[in-house]
């Protein structure tokens, strides 16, 4: 892989021995579309099988670091959603990295931009940012292994307090519960987040498997397959029809 490269809403390059993923389409907010998703798994596949890679950070590109998915795309159908394979799926490719993960994140992370953080190891979180899972408001569960990934982070009552209500949570809270693994000032996120990604870089590869090994979660590619099926369901029905379209019509509180 070259230092630099641009590959449409994602941008890759190597700062020593971290490999940086930047979500890069601030115009939507870093909304995430199937094209990106495909994207991003080709870019996860590289970067795991480069031997020169030993932690990767995820960041994003203007104010927020991500609205979700874009659901002014049409949604996948359930036939789609069933030809794929879950265990190329960006979340997917995320949990299971095998060298060290970070999220960097700033402004607001929603829905599907928050499963992908919360697919990684470690999440920084500047001291303004702003979260939610949306998804309950057109009708949507979580589809890319978010809601596994959210219980076992935060646990099962908290989980479902934030996946049933669609609420926001500060920084404060997120890290009060969990969801985050450390808070900074928005000025100083880009460089915490890059040093810590560093030093992990340059640890023992043979320890960090174990470690990681031994802190589980082999399971997540079964849990996220049944999130996919649920999430075809209920695209499917009237009910999400009907909400996704009063929020393209604006008749919705916005995302």
């Amino acid at each position: 892989m070259s230092d630099a490269a641009q590959a449409g809403r994602i941008r890759v390059r190597r700062e020593g021995r971290v490999g940086l993923l930047t979500l890069n389409h601030p115009p939507t907010r870093n909304a995430i579309n199937e094209r990106t998703l495909h994207q991003l798994a080709r870019i996860l596949t590289q970067l795991r099988d480069d031997a020169g890679v030993g932690a990767l950070l995820l960041t994003a590109a203007g104010r927020h670091f991500s609205s979700g998915a874009d659901i002014k795309e049409p949604l996948p159908t359930q036939a789609e959603l069933a030809a794929q394979d879950p265990s190329m799926h960006p979340a997917a490719l995320l949990h299971g990295f095998p060298r060290p993960t970070v999220t960097a994140i700033h402004g607001c992370c929603i829905g599907g931009g928050l499963e992908l953080a919360l697919a990684t190891d470690i999440r920084i979180a500047a001291d303004d940012s702003r979260f939610r899972f949306a998804e309950i408001t057109v009708g949507l569960p979580t589809g890319w292994g978010g809601g596994a990934l959210l219980a076992a982070v935060i646990g099962r009552g908290r989980a479902l307090d934030l996946l049933l209500s669609g609420r926001w949570v500060d920084a404060a809270e997120a890290l009060a519960i969990g969801l985050v693994t450390r808070t900074c000032p928005a000025d100083a996120l880009s460089a915490t987040a890059l040093t810590l990604a560093a030093e992990m870089a340059d640890r023992s590869p043979v320890a960090v498997r174990a470690i990681k090994a031994a802190v589980g979660g082999a399971e997540f590619r079964a849990t996220l397959a049944a999130e996919i099926r649920g999430f075809g369901a209920a695209a499917a029905s009237p009910e999400a029809a009907r909400l996704i379209a009063d929020f393209l019509a604006g008749r919705a509180e916005q995302l």
